[in-house]
C-alpha cells in the first residue's frame, strides 16, 4: 500500500501468513528490492526512485523450516505532478 503510489512516497508490504509454526522468517525479493542481504521484515517499506509497475514477492519460513513462497503483488508508481525539479 498505497496502490497506486507516487515516486518518492514509502511503499509497504505486507505478508498475512495463516497456518505453520511461528515464529516465521521472511525473505522479500522483487523491483529494485535488495538481495544481499534480502530485506526480512514484515511489514517492508520501500521508496522507489523511478516510475512504473514494481513487484515483490516473500518467502516465509516457519520454525520447523517449512517454507512458502507468496505470489507475486504489483504497484505502479507514478509520476508525481506536484513534484519541481531544480
Amino acid at each position: 500500500s498505497p496502490s497506486p503510489a507516487l515516486l518518492g512516497q514509502t511503499v509497504t508490504w505486507t505478508a498475512a501468513v495463516t497456518g505453520g509454526v511461528p515464529p516465521f522468517t521472511y525473505s522479500w525479493s522483487g523491483t529494485n528490492i535488495p538481495t544481499s542481504p534480502a530485506p526480512n521484515a514484515n511489514p517492508f517499506s520501500i521508496v522507489y526512485s523511478t516510475i512504473g509497475q514494481k513487484t515483490a514477492t516473500v518467502t516465509v519460513t516457519d520454525t520447523d523450516s517449512v517454507s512458502a513462497n507468496c505470489p507475486a503483488g504489483t504497484v505502479r508508481i507514478n509520476f508525481d505532478p506536484d513534484f519541481e525539479e531544480f
